[in-house]
């Protein structure tokens, strides 16, 4: 009898301990988390980021693409523009720092900040990021109109001070490497039937070799842009005239795309480059068009190696 007592009386302190605890934890008052611009990343459609006397305007269509809308019109660096996107969700306050307007120098939030523009929606939030914090892993940032001084979670001017050419897609060709299914120069044509290409020479039809007409392949949906040259660049090319070469890709959909080279007068190394009918001028170096111009010899399908000697 004295057992069962016992147990029930540890019992009814566990229990009793066990409500303690409870009652205890949640009596702690938690701070709430405050961020700098409330973002939710499927809202926003507008960017506009002035830094330097220059503004640029990131702009999401209706489709969901983003393009830069000013100072010109052209497609975004879809890559650069999630990131900053990433980085606006996570930009938590930290501290309040000062709400003195003579300070604001110091933290490079005056003219030397970056001013961001957030439009989501019918809401507008803008912010003004200064320079990093000593640790690099918070930045100085201010509300537009506010004269306090916030220490916020991460870094974000580097990501904020690019130049317009780095928020430009560099990409060159708009497609997947499986839209590809045929590849047209003056010296030969690939064709991909199911999954081995064939190969085109002088009026005759031979197996391709896959591994070389696949990098071809791959080498077109990949081709990017070193640059975007000033007009003064090329102003001394026609391309109204015949390139020095052309590629034609054929699309799954029935579709050519040429994309035309024109070789560089002051440097032979490179190439300005005209895809379909897109007035943009790409800049492309020698490495990747002999990637794609090459020998027909080397896109015939090699005989199996003798079992015999393995060569």
């Amino acid at each position: 009898m004295k057992m069962k007592q016992l147990l029930i009386l540890v019992g009814a302190v566990l229990i009793l301990w066990l409500v303690f605890v409870l009652m205890d934890q949640s009596s702690v008052p938690t701070a709430e988390e405050s961020y700098l611009v409330d973002v939710d990343t499927t809202e926003v459609t507008e960017l506009e980021i002035m830094h330097g006397g220059e503004t640029i305007t990131l702009t999401r269509h209706d489709d969901g693409f983003w393009f830069i809308t000013n100072p010109i019109e052209f497609r975004a660096n879809r890559r650069y523009v999630t990131q900053l996107l990433e980085k606006l969700g996570d930009m938590r306050i930290e501290s309040e720092i000062t709400d003195k307007q003579s300070r604001w120098g110091e933290f490079e939030l005056d003219t030397a900040g970056v001013s961001l523009t957030v439009r989501q929606g019918d809401r507008e939030d803008r912010v003004v990021i200064g320079k990093a914090a000593e640790s690099y892993k918070q930045s100085y940032a201010r509300y537009e109109d506010d004269t306090e001084v916030y220490l916020v979670k991460g870094t974000y001017k580097m990501v904020l001070s690019r130049t317009m050419d780095n928020w430009r897609d560099k990409q060159i060709f708009l497609h997947q490497q499986h839209d590809i299914v045929g590849i047209e120069t003056d010296a030969w044509t690939l064709a991909l039937n199911g999954d081995d290409w064939s190969l085109r020479v002088a009026g005759e039809e031979v197996p391709a070799d896959k591994p070389a007409a696949t990098r071809i392949q791959s080498q077109l949906a990949r081709m990017r842009t070193s640059s975007f040259p000033e007009a003064e660049e090329y102003q001394n090319v026609d391309f109204e005239a015949d390139p020095d070469n052309t590629v034609q890709v054929v699309l799954q959909w029935g579709d050519i795309v040429p994309i035309r080279f024109f070789k560089d007068t002051e440097n032979e190394r490179r190439y300005f480059v005209k895809y379909g009918s897109d007035d943009t001028v790409y800049v492309l170096f020698e490495g990747i068009y002999n990637q794609i111009f090459v020998a027909a010899d080397d896109l015939i399908a090699k005989p199996p190696p003798d079992p015999r000697t393995g060569q």
